[in-house]
């Protein structure tokens, strides 16, 4: 007999079993030349350290734990870590087992330039991607499991987790990102550690992709898209943000919805009808007052389709060769208990 008195590790994940966190502060995930203001210049840039706070349940047993990379709002001009959403998810999720970490990401475009957005958004790619890796080659010192990194952005921060999803090719970058400087690849900005800045899973809230066609038949990541079916700011469908000409046309998240099922895999829908932007209650990720009643819904639907993804699962199969031969099957398993009636 097993008595576990510390950790109710069945509980992990769907609920606040720590009740204590440690926050780490602007720590340096990388460094990469940032757009200097105002903005109109696509050439003048300057370097900039890249930062995140890193979240951690206090007296967590287990070497290594899933992870969350959070993205603020703010339309690619403003917006910090210290977003009042973002916060929220991480601190949250940090109390339920996981790492968890906000991040800055590279801001700045000229407003006026379809070429500069697309660059904002590439650049943001880029530092999600960043932060990806160094959660990655740092897996050991934060006990994160390398195969269950999540990402989850807000608005502009949902374009960044959108896209590093689906735009995860070289010959899928925008033709923009080449010239007045080069941005350089996918993986090629923000530290030099070796290993893919793809993320295992992704939530985006109110966000919006470049181009559907991204999105191919072997695109299974799973995927969670919360959105109002009256967004002005980022469109639910077919559109330019804030129905600004002078932004390219994004396909929002009823469309990137209906891509993935077309091609015969599922997305996990949370669209509300007649609501807008940021529904929850935030404005650019911050509370006026409180969150409103969608808050838990959304947390709720996040925290399920996080653990549903990287839970374990019990399988086997057997084969009669004479005498019975059991082969084990199961997903993410960590001990093993078997009963065969007798």
């Amino acid at each position: 007999i097993t008595i576990y008195t510390q950790i109710p590790f069945n509980q992990r994940y769907n609920n606040p079993i720590f009740s204590d966190i440690t926050v780490e502060t602007d720590v340096v995930y990388g460094n990469a030349p940032a757009l200097a203001f105002p903005y109109l210049n696509e050439n003048n840039t300057i370097p900039q350290d890249l930062l995140m706070d890193i979240y951690l349940p206090v007296g967590d047993t287990l070497d290594y734990r899933p992870a969350l990379i959070c993205a603020h709002s703010g339309a690619f001009v403003s917006g910090t870590k210290s977003a009042e959403d973002m916060v929220a998810f991480c601190d949250s999720m940090a109390h339920r087992g996981y790492v968890t970490a906000s991040i800055d990401y590279r801001l700045g475009m000229n407003v006026f330039s379809s070429e500069s957005s697309t660059r904002a958004v590439y650049r943001g790619l880029q530092d999600g991607r960043s932060a990806i890796r160094y959660l990655k080659e740092n897996a050991q010192l934060y006990g994160v499991d390398t195969n269950n990194i999540y990402i989850l952005g807000s608005s502009a921060g949902a374009y960044v987790g959108m896209h590093n999803i689906y735009m995860d090719t070289e010959d899928e970058r925008p033709p923009e990102t080449y010239n007045s400087p080069d941005l350089g690849c996918l993986d090629c900005s923000g530290n030099d550690y070796e290993h893919s800045g793809r993320a295992a899973g992704l939530i985006s809230l109110w966000g919006a992709l470049q181009d559907t066609t991204l999105i191919i038949e072997t695109d299974t990541i799973p995927a969670f898209l919360a959105h109002g079916t009256a967004d002005a700011t980022v469109p639910f469908g077919y559109g330019s943000a804030f129905g600004n000409p002078a932004f390219p046309a994004t396909y929002g998240s009823s469309l990137v919805a209906e891509q993935i099922e077309n091609l015969g895999n599922e997305a996990e829908k949370y669209f509300v009808a007649g609501e807008g932007h940021e529904f929850y209650g935030t404005d650019n990720g911050d509370w006026p007052d409180s969150p409103n009643q969608y808050w838990d819904t959304v947390f709720n639907k996040t925290e399920s389709f996080m653990y549903d993804n990287h839970k374990p699962r019990a399988g086997f199969y057997y084969e009669d060769l004479g005498i019975y031969e059991f082969f084990d099957q199961s997903i993410s398993a960590t001990s093993w208990y078997w009963d065969f009636g007798d």
